[in-house]
């Protein structure tokens, strides 16, 4: 999950965490911190 700054993804994971869903992945500070290629 992803979002600009990470807090709404981060938020997002919680949420599907506490309905069980174990199969996450997180991009800790956003797409600001990708330090990749962006494709659009």
């Amino acid at each position: 999950m992803y979002c600009q700054s990470g807090m709404r993804s981060k938020q997002a994971a919680r949420l599907l965490l506490k309905q069980k869903y174990t199969n996450l992945a997180h991009l800790q500070g956003g797409i600001l911190a990708w330090g990749g290629q962006i494709r659009k």
